[in-house]
């Protein structure tokens, strides 16, 4: 599922480059986005004892129930009625769902974000390790597990 890149994050233009290496998503053909660009189905931010925080971007993965990015918000709360939120984010909404077994975020906007007419809808879904607080927006901010920052 995911591979060790040494050489990701090397930057010779960066005034002060980050640690090199991630761990990367390992035999994932390129997916879209909620806005039908190209991306990476997911991110990831992991270390040697674990994984701590998957960020889904593309449209192919999903939840068991079938909840994907382009979910809409009355799909999402009407397949997940214990959803909590939404906590405002910057520019995004947040809801959640959390156990001793971690948490699962998903990130909505609607026509102030996608355009006149759009129905709100799931941009962005983060799977969180146990112990960590999902009540946080991170939807269009470059804030993405495993970034190079």
């Amino acid at each position: 599922m995911i591979a060790w890149d040494e050489d990701y994050c090397v930057s010779d233009v960066m005034e002060t480059p980050p640690e090199p290496g991630r761990w990367i998503p390992n035999g994932y053909v390129s997916d879209t986005n909620y806005m039908g660009e190209s991306a990476t189905p997911f991110y990831v931010d992991a270390t040697d004892t674990g994984v701590h925080r998957i960020d889904v971007m593309g449209t192919g993965p999903h939840t068991v129930e079938g909840i994907r990015i382009g979910s809409t918000l009355a799909e999402l709360q009407g397949t997940y009625p214990a959803l909590v939120g939404p906590l405002a984010g910057p520019v995004s909404q947040v809801w959640w769902l959390q156990d001793a077994s971690g948490s699962i975020a998903f990130e909505t906007q609607g026509a102030d974000m996608l355009g006149a007419g759009a129905s709100e809808q799931v941009i962005l879904i983060r799977v969180l390790a146990p112990g960590i607080d999902p009540a946080w927006g991170a939807a269009n901010s470059g804030n993405v597990a495993g970034a190079c920052f």
